[in-house]
């Protein structure tokens, strides 16, 4: 691809995420709870998407590229909300481990039905074929950005 289209795709995808926040933001799913935002729903994946679903701050701040102390106020909200819960490392007391609350499992459960169905309007034009190329151009992009963060 030349670097002309390279730089359409990049704007694309970036303006396709930043609409579908933008239109989330707008339909909150339930009024009554407190609104989480974007930087917040940054934490929530990172704990949601790990593989045992708990992190330390530690890992949260690498994860983001964030300092500690951002996460922490970040964390703290979350916990203060009732989305997150800390608790001691059984093996090392002096480690906090942070993982979903009941009800931050049940709103990222529901933020996952909404992007859901979301993408599924978003590509309902688009024949299975091309979803399923689609898919898997999105899992290798994926996977080389895994490798290029574990590179030095």
């Amino acid at each position: 691809m030349n670097q002309t289209k390279m730089k359409e795709a990049w704007h694309l995808i970036f303006r396709i995420g930043e609409t579908m926040r933008n239109i989330h933001q707008r339909n909150t799913l339930k009024p009554d709870l407190p609104e989480v935002t974007i930087s917040q729903l940054r934490v929530l994946s990172c704990i949601v998407f790990s593989d045992d679903k708990t992190l330390r701050l530690k890992d949260i701040a690498d994860e983001l590229g964030i300092t500690p102390g951002g996460v922490s106020q970040l964390v703290e909200t979350l916990v203060k909300v009732g989305a997150l819960e800390r608790t001691v490392d059984k093996d090392d007391r002096r480690a906090v481990n942070i993982t979903l609350s009941k009800y931050g499992r049940e709103a990222m459960l529901e933020t996952d039905v909404y992007f859901s169905e979301l993408s599924q309007r978003l590509l309902s034009s688009v024949p299975p074929e091309k979803q399923k190329v689609f898919l898997d151009v999105l899992e290798t992009m994926m996977g080389n950005l895994n490798k290029m963060k574990k590179q030095p």
